[in-house]
């Protein structure tokens, strides 16, 4: 089933090429690469296949095809998705609550001629 959150919509493909420690394991390897969802999917001989890229345990080369969106779009997604732990994260609660208080002020800011 297809929400219409997994889109590549706006989004670019940029290739890159890094050089990791050699013969490192799967686990390792997710987290050196630091990719979502990362799963091996298979290995022949020195080489480890996983979406969108490879990897040679002699030599320690890592080539993957990442996707991105537009820097602006990025801050934004990242604003929005604003973690505990940043900065930002009161700011951006209260921005949540501002226009919440503003539209429920709004009824009280004349009388009611019903009660005439």
């Amino acid at each position: 089933m297809n929400n219409g959150k997994n889109t590549d919509y706006l989004k670019s493909k940029l290739q890159d090429n890094r050089t990791l420690e050699t013969n490192l394991e799967d686990e390792v390897l997710r987290r050196s690469l630091q990719r979502r969802g990362f799963k091996a999917d298979k290995t022949e001989g020195n080489a480890t296949y996983f979406d969108g890229g490879t990897y040679n345990k002699t030599t320690g080369e890592a080539s993957y095809t990442e996707k991105k969106l537009p820097i602006v779009l990025e801050k934004m997604n990242k604003l929005h998705k604003m973690p505990s732990g940043n900065t930002l994260f009161w700011l951006g609660i209260f921005f949540g609550i501002a226009p919440l208080f503003f539209s429920d002020s709004a009824f009280f800011m004349f009388r009611s001629r019903a009660g005439l």
